[in-house]
């Protein structure tokens, strides 16, 4: 081995990002190892966190937005002060304690095209802060093409050690004495100057090895891919060469090479694609060919026993087919290794010494991918993170970054990130890295602010510098003393029994974005809040628990069988969580194990009041048994029952689509009386105070008696009205043809009315304060005389009613978000 010391850097601003791997044929973990020169897909790699972007880094890191724009998201995004089209920074990514390192690889400033560059970013002082920018010293740079300095990254706490595959190696470099065009090279920095300290380069070096396209440092021992090393005769058809890995230790401050690792099969090649190094233990990547399937990968484990290296054996899925690609991004954790392929993650275990298939790893449903999530992995103790850069939910490959924990034996989803400002192409979660308390991403495709395939870095993790929000003014005053947020719940659709769509608890909500959740689909009904946790129910047939806190999933529940995957409506009650789908389900709140399984369904959220489940559906009104969910009773309808009933005084309350409302004894459902309104009902009734107030598509809002259906007053106020109303201290709040009305409870005169509303979201009132989806977005108004607090606009229009906890209200967009506000 040949080292040479005393080479340059130079130090430029930069941007910031984690540890990833390359789309196509670079190396895993902390790496990026491209084949093809003339590719434009030469390093990617996967991994996100995100939600909606704080601010820009040219150098340092910006504030966060103020109120009523962007959000307080946990991520910063970073790009290079010289960043240029077609540099793909963020195409690696590796941190370390306080310092994030991105490669931009096809950078050609100031070496020549893909001569490749890295960025070194530090947090201090409550900011990322560009320290160098790393590149090869000008005179060793010899590829006309470009050495791709930076296709492999890895980072520790003394020491970078980036890879530079293409670099061509002069006889007096090697032991051979010849010229090793693209044999490869690695460049070793000390991180306290970020000067390079060596070069090191293989012993044998060949033509076209790519020694470097993966690299990966664990203590005093490196790992290192050469993909394109070819020192044997194949016999294989695959015209690949066969690879190799080499070990490298280090010793009075310089590396050594004291081994290498094979695989004698003549239906592997280029092995050393990725590379793993865990303590004694070494994973290796590669091509496999068979044929039953085109480049199924394969991966090997090797294990240090003394001086030497044994192959420990190769990690196979049991029984299952293991996916294009299998191997493309490794990650160890104790005895734990996530293995990617194309779509799915691989997770393994090991017990006695030997390495056994634990379980799979997918998106999910209604996750709008294109098949490349586990292109990226990282494993953190019981916390896996894993990059799709092909999600498709902010344009075709805008890309996402799934978080899961282990829970027992499962591996449950948490949360799922997009871009904050993610856009189609970025390829978000091309490139990921996790250290403590820490999460980077890469989007090597994005083009803002500098054009076509300059890309860019995410970061989460620190408290980042933000403005404070600013309070608009009429706002209400904040409560002295709040609640906590178990005991502040909205525990069904319209907040209760009888549909009210109103709450007297103390609440202070001034419009700033908390969080927002990806949910993957849209969101049918209203989210609901009960026992500390939000939960929402999607048009995919997926029921989401979530953290109030940050949106963090606590549990997802869907059916194991497609044909009963329906839409989700939620109810809590007590420690019950009632879902209405093609069956009414009843799911303990704690993990969202199902308890019991009705025989009807509904697409409307359950009202459960007194051991008693109430529901309406196409056929009519269904009263269910709380405990064991068998049928008490069911009532046949003219039309299809709209929406969730109500029930007051032991009378449940509904209207259906032929435009009439009943009234029937909630004990056995026998009819007490019905209502025509001549015009199609499409929303619930809310029964408060003795009336009963219902809307029709002929714009008209309805006040009948609750005990005979006399009818007390009618007002058309619009039309096509498709929401429910609010009635609470003598008023009625509906939404009908942009606009928002204030009612009298006892006449139906209009007290005020707003310009605003939204034909699919009713409104609520909490605290004096009214709250529904706008054609301004989510609005906050005074409820005594129609005036704007604020207006929170999301990416598209509100399409849910809003559900309010504890100094949050909670809604989603037209675009499957989920949004917080405080």
């Amino acid at each position: 081995m040949t080292t040479v010391t005393g080479l340059g850097v130079a130090g430029l601003s930069g941007c910031s990002s984690l540890t990833g791997s390359p789309e196509t044929e670079q190396s895993e973990s902390d790496s990026a190892g491209p084949t093809d020169r003339g590719s434009d897909d030469q390093s990617t790699s996967v991994l996100t966190d995100g939600t909606d972007v704080t601010g820009q880094t040219t150098g340092e890191s910006e504030s966060a937005p103020e109120s009523g724009s962007e959000s307080d998201s946990p991520f910063v995004k970073l790009v290079p002060d010289d960043g240029d089209a077609g540099d793909r920074f963020g195409s690696v990514i590796a941190a370390s304690g306080d310092t994030v390192v991105v490669s931009a690889v096809a950078d050609e400033d100031p070496n020549g095209t893909n001569s490749g560059s890295a960025y070194v970013f530090q947090w201090a002082d409550g900011s990322w802060t560009q320290g160098a920018k790393l590149y090869e010293p000008e005179d060793m740079v010899r590829h006309p093409s470009g050495d791709l300095f930076g296709a492999s990254v890895s980072l520790s706490e003394t020491s970078l050690v980036v890879g530079a595959p293409f670099y061509s190696v002069v006889p007096a470099e090697n032991e051979q004495g010849v010229t090793a065009l693209d044999g490869g090279a690695l460049y070793v920095f000390d991180r306290s100057e970020w000067a390079v300290s060596e070069r090191v380069i293989a012993e044998d070096e060949s033509e076209d090895d790519r020694f470097g396209s993966a690299v990966s440092v664990s203590g005093s021992t490196m790992l290192v891919g050469a993909p394109g090393k070819d020192d044997r005769r194949r016999t294989n058809t695959v015209d690949f060469e066969p690879g190799g890995v080499y070990v490298f230790e280090r010793s009075d401050g310089e590396w050594t090479e004291s081994a290498q690792l094979a695989v004698e099969d003549d239906s592997i090649y280029q092995l050393g694609r990725r590379v793993e190094l865990a303590g004694d233990r070494a994973f290796v990547g590669a091509g496999h060919e068979t044929s039953a399937r085109s480049n199924p990968g394969a991966l090997f484990a090797f294990v240090r026993s003394g001086d030497s290296w044994e192959r420990e054996g190769a990690l196979t899925p049991d029984g299952s087919d293991p996916g294009r690609e299998f191997g493309r991004d490794i990650s160890v954790s104790g005895d734990t290794a996530l293995v990617g392929a194309e779509g799915v993650v691989h997770v393994f275990s090991r017990s006695g010494g030997s390495w056994a298939h634990e379980t799979e790893i997918t998106p999910g449903a209604g996750a709008n991918s294109n098949g490349e999530f586990g292109a990226a992995v990282e494993l953190a103790d019981d916390r896996a993170v894993v990059g799709d850069p092909s999600g498709a939910t902010n344009g075709e490959e805008a890309g996402a970054v799934y978080e899961f924990e282990r829970d027992g034996g499962e591996w449950r989803k948490r949360r799922r990130h997009l871009a904050p400002d993610g856009d189609a192409e970025d390829q978000f979660g091309g490139a990921v890295a996790v250290d403590t308390g820490l999460l980077a991403v890469g989007a090597h495709a994005d083009e803002d602010p500098n054009r076509e395939l300059s890309g860019s870095a995410y970061v989460a993790g620190r408290e980042t510098t933000a403005s404070e929000a600013t309070e608009t003014p009429g706002s209400p005053t904040p409560a002295e003393t709040p609640a906590s947020a178990a005991e502040m719940t909205w525990p069904t659709y319209q907040y209760d029994a009888v549909n009210s769509g109103a709450t007297d608890a103390t609440v202070s909500v001034e419009g700033n974005e908390k969080w927002r959740f990806d949910l993957l689909s849209s969101l049918e009904g209203s989210p609901v809040v009960g026992g500390g946790t939000v939960y929402a129910g999607t048009e995919s047939g997926v029921l989401y628990a979530l953290s109030p806190d940050d949106g963090s999933i606590e549990w997802e529940y869907q059916e194991s069988d497609s044909i009963d995957r329906g839409r989700k409506f939620p109810t809590v009650a007590g420690d019950t969580v009632y879902v209405s789908s093609r069956s009414v389900v009843a799911l303990n709140a704690d993990d969202g194990s199902e308890q019991w399984r009705g025989d009807v369904g509904s697409r409307a959220a359950p009202t459960v009041v007194d051991g008693a489940v109430y529901i309406s559906n196409a056929q009519g009104v269904a009263g269910l048994d709380a405990d064991d969910g068998t049928t008490r009773w069911e009532f046949e309808t003219e039309g299809y029952g709209s929406g969730s009933p109500a029930v007051d005084d032991e009378t449940v309350y509904v209207g259906d689509s032929d435009g009439i409302v009943y009234a029937l004894d909630a004990s056995d459902g026998s009819e007490q009386w019905r209502f025509r309104t001549g015009s199609d009902i499409d929303a619930p009734p809310a029964v408060v105070d003795g009336g009963v107030y219902v809307t029709a598509m002929n714009g008209s809002v309805y006040a009948l008696s609750a005990t005979d259906g006399r009818k007390r007053w009618q007002n058309e106020v619009g039309y096509e009205i498709r929401s429910s109303p609010a009635v609470v201290d003598g008023s009625v709040y509906v939404t009908a043809a942009a606009a928002i009305y204030s009612l009298t409870a006892d006449s139906g005169d209009v007290e005020w009315k707003s310009r605003g509303g939204s034909d699919d979201s009713s409104p609520v009132v909490a605290d004096g304060t009214l709250f529904t989806g706008s054609i301004h977005g989510l609005c906050a108004l005074d409820v005594t005389d129609g005036s704007e607090y604020w207006c929170f606009s999301p990416d598209r229009d509100v399409s849910s009613v809003p559900a309010v906890g504890e100094d949050t209200v909670y809604f989603a967009s037209n675009v499957d978000q989920l949004y917080a506000l405080e």
